[in-house]
């Protein structure tokens, strides 16, 4: 007499294959987070060096022209298109990796200062995303000159 059931044949390893697929996913879905956990640093990174950029192109606008206005005026610094790129390229040369980043200054007639940078970044796992060129990030930043006194 036989106390435990039989065990259909057939079903052996059923288990193994489940657990490999629930694996796989699971390596997968890590994957996935890590990749875009470091897009998303990247991204922040980027917009950092961009706020960065566009501050140090206002705080050094032309200042010659401190207190040539009336105290009324309150008019923006102004600053050439010219004169902000040349700002912005040696904040890009002072970074620890200048050449990551495309930064493109302009100026407009209010005083203010807008950067755009972009740049590619490589991410772990790319290839298992179809991603092998990098990934495109794109960031934008606006500051304001000081007024004139």
């Amino acid at each position: 007499m036989r106390l435990t059931p039989r065990r259909p044949h057939g079903d052996d390893g059923t288990t193994f294959i489940l657990a490999l697929l629930f694996i796989m996913i699971a390596i997968l879905f890590m994957m996935g987070v890590t990749a875009s956990a470091a897009a998303f640093v990247a991204h922040q990174e980027l917009q950092s060096d961009c706020d960065g950029a566009a501050l140090a192109a206002a705080s050094e606008a032309d200042s010659g022209s401190y207190g040539k206005g009336t105290a009324t005026e309150n008019k923006p610094i102004q600053l050439s298109d010219s004169a902000a790129q040349q700002l912005v390229n040696e904040y890009n040369g002072s970074l620890s990796n200048p050449d990551l980043a495309t930064m493109t200054a302009s100026v407009k007639t209010d005083g203010e200062i807008t950067v755009v940078c972009d740049r590619t970044v490589d991410i772990p796992f790319a290839g298992a995303f179809g991603r092998t060129d990098g990934v495109d990030r794109h960031a934008e930043s606006t500051a304001r000159a000081p007024v004139q006194s």
